[in-house]
């Protein structure tokens, strides 16, 4: 018996037996198999779209409380030159020193640092404002009225100047003070 039930006739002249392929189940095979392939790539491309409608619906329901701001997302100070977010914080506002040449931070400090010797640091807070730091003369004059500066006698002021810059040496073994500086 041959496939599919028919007698089929063997030929024993020849080496091997004949094969009855046929035509019919390869081209059915070929078009189901491609078919199953449109079908699970459409399948896969309405499962992509709905995956995409319901994430971009979820981020706009629930905003996440714990997402970190652009200010947050930076590196701590001191950040590089050229990087993002380098400045300097000023009692103006931050400075934005990121396309500056290297030395503007080091300008824009010696500048911030000659306004607070001329003018004195200040502090607003609740309306009220904290003197943090005078200038220098105004602070002279401030101690001079309170009277309560006390002066060192010339000679003692030597003395103490002396025994400062003297130490100890080896060869004294500490009982009195040799060199001076």
């Amino acid at each position: 018996m041959g496939s599919h039930g028919k007698k089929v006739d063997i030929d024993l002249s020849k080496g091997y037996e004949k094969n009855e392929i046929q035509l019919r189940g390869i081209i059915i095979t070929t078009i189901a198999l491609f078919l199953t392939c449109v079908v699970s790539f459409w399948l896969m491309y309405v499962l992509q779209n709905e995956l995409e409608e319901y994430w971009t619906e979820s981020e706009k329901r629930t905003a996440n409380p714990m997402a970190l701001g652009s200010e947050d997302k930076l590196p701590p100070e001191p950040r590089l030159q050229s990087g993002p977010g380098f400045g300097l914080d000023s009692p103006k506002g931050r400075i934005n020193l990121e396309l500056k040449h290297p030395q503007a931070e080091w300008e824009e400090l010696q500048k911030l640092w000659a306004q607070e010797a001329a003018e004195g640091q200040k502090i607003v807070q609740n309306g009220q404002e904290t003197i943090i730091t005078l200038p220098l003369e105004e602070a002279k004059k401030r101690l001079l009225e309170q009277g309560s500066v006390k002066t060192v006698a010339p000679d003692q002021g030597k003395a103490a100047v002396d025994e400062a810059n003297a130490y100890q040496s080896g060869a004294s073994s500490g009982r009195r003070a040799d060199k001076r500086y």
